[in-house]
């Protein structure tokens, strides 16, 4: 039809015009990079790895005394289509924090611990151990210690496959520590429940985690006992195919809770 390939002729002139030019090379990925230009060369790169993949930097979001580099934040989505999703620990605290301060400002009787909580869990397998160096080698203890004594509902985040050459969280669960009486402070309490939330239902991972916990929580009641068990539920939760995504549905149940809290 010679009419609709004058119509085509009429818009691939305009694509390559000096406006749509670079658009139309950046969707076929024909563009170099800004990073590689000539006038790089020789510079420390302004960037940062986020898994196996370069995001720009430069500019921080801060929540208190916690800054966290806008490019971490790309890896949420991917860094584009086809990309994996990743989040870094550094991002997961971000939001714990602002969670945090959420619950606070309105005093809600939850605490959102950080997830540094979470990895000393992982790592301490002796309860007596875990509480020392709680104690002697974490500046931030005593103030998470009291946000933990006076609420109603600990939420405490685990990750899981902790490596110190990289900052993504391949994997995650979730530990709710509550009295077992309905609105009582864990400083007040004689019993104490778990709820575990975990994609593929580890319950002996549970089991071991609960129990540090919880242990964790006694040992803040000066002058009582410490319970050597403690009731712990698996509770369900939406289905992963990612394992990098798990960690979302930790920060989505997290969210849930306050929400209903706040109501």
């Amino acid at each position: 039809d010679p009419d609709l390939l004058a119509r085509a002729r009429v818009v691939g002139t305009r694509l390559l015009n000096e406006y749509h030019r670079p658009a139309v090379l950046e969707a076929l990925g024909a563009l170099i990079p800004a990073e590689l230009h000539p006038r790089y060369d020789g510079r420390k790169p302004k960037a940062k790895v986020c898994g196996t993949l370069m995001v720009k930097t430069g500019v921080t979001l801060d929540a208190g005394s916690w800054q966290v580099d806008v490019g971490e934040g790309q890896c949420l989505v991917g860094l584009g289509h086809g990309l994996p999703f990743r989040m870094t620990k550094g991002l997961l605290e971000f939001f714990l924090l602002i969670l945090r301060r959420i619950s606070e400002k309105l005093a809600l009787p939850v605490y959102v611990a950080p997830h540094a909580l979470g990895l000393r869990l992982h790592e301490i397998a002796d309860v007596e151990l875990l509480k020392l160096k709680l104690r002697t080698s974490w500046k931030s203890w005593p103030a998470v210690a009291a946000g933990i004594q006076e609420c109603q509902q600990l939420f405490v985040p685990v990750v899981l496959e902790n490596t110190s050459h990289s900052k993504d969280i391949k994997d995650c669960v979730l530990l709710v520590v509550s009295s077992a009486k309905d609105q009582e402070k864990l400083a007040d309490a004689e019993d104490l429940r778990v709820r575990v939330f975990d994609v593929v239902n580890r319950a002996a991972l549970a089991e071991h985690l609960s129990e540090r916990l919880a242990g964790v929580v006694w040992g803040l009641r000066i002058g009582r006992e410490s319970k050597a068990k403690v009731p712990v539920q698996m509770e369900c939760v939406p289905e992963c195919t990612d394992s990098y995504e798990r960690v979302l549905c930790v920060l989505g149940v997290i969210v849930g809770h306050v929400l209903a809290r706040a109501r």
